[in-house]
């Protein structure tokens, strides 16, 4: 009797050890998956955090934009006022003359065709006014038609990077792309220039890209690497 209590005995302290074995074996698996969830999501809010940087500063742009229009829409929009007002008056005194039977009809004439004059400028602006975003929006195709501009984004390092391209910059090879790449870093808001081909003197760069860094101007910055790339062209031997 007592050896079959030991083996019994034995036996549950083997099953004993098995359960810890895979307890401990568990435990382990699951400190493992929770550390690479905590991971993967440390790396999301991350990533979420540079992405909400990002639009802040396009939000920031766009606004900056938003007011500029804003402002010269209200400079048009006083000028038209100006030009309605004059038009009023001319109205009225053309009633005037109509009035007055001892006013010449040459007078008249030239009256009406002031009139008319002022009629057509003011219909001009309202067509221009009118118009404007329309034209706004055309632009990019314009800039692609025209001068050849054409930009396409890739990463870098986790961020994003703009990869510019002109063509139609040489008469005899219009088809030849000038490239460069720009790049701005999300933690430092520095402009970099990461590649540019055709190269350009680093001693010329630098100073293209100081000026970026100090006006935030990426449009100038993009004409006044075309007229680089034209400059460089045309003192090339040929």
């Amino acid at each position: 009797m007592l050896a079959t209590d030991k083996a019994r005995l034995a036996a549950f302290e083997d099953e004993m050890a098995k359960m810890n074995a895979e307890f401990t074996q568990w435990k382990t698996s699951a400190v493992q998956r929770h550390k690479a969830q905590t991971d993967k999501h440390k790396q999301a809010l991350v990533s979420s955090q540079e992405c909400l940087h990002s639009l802040q500063q396009k939000l920031t742009g766009l606004q900056d934009t938003h007011q500029r229009k804003a402002t010269r829409l209200a400079r048009q929009e006083a000028d038209i006022a100006a030009r309605e007002e004059a038009l009023a008056k001319l109205r009225k005194s053309e009633s005037k003359m109509l009035e007055r039977k001892t006013v010449s009809e040459q007078a008249r004439d030239e009256q009406q065709a002031e009139f008319e004059k002022a009629s057509a400028e003011l219909e001009t602006e309202r067509v221009r006014v009118t118009t404007k975003e329309g034209e706004m929006t055309k632009g990019q195709q314009w800039y692609e038609q025209r001068l050849g501009l054409t930009f396409e984004r890739r990463d870098h390092g986790g961020q994003e990077a703009l990869d510019f391209a002109f063509t139609n910059l040489l008469d005899k090879e219009p088809e030849r792309k000038f490239k460069f790449t720009l790049f701005s870093d999300a933690k430092t808001n520095i402009y970099q220039v990461l590649a540019t081909n055709p190269v350009v003197p680093e001693e010329d760069l630098s100073v293209l890209v100081g000026i970026l860094n100090q006006t935030n101007d990426v449009s100038v910055f993009v004409k006044s690497m075309r007229n680089k790339f034209v400059e460089q062209a045309k003192a090339a031997p040929q």
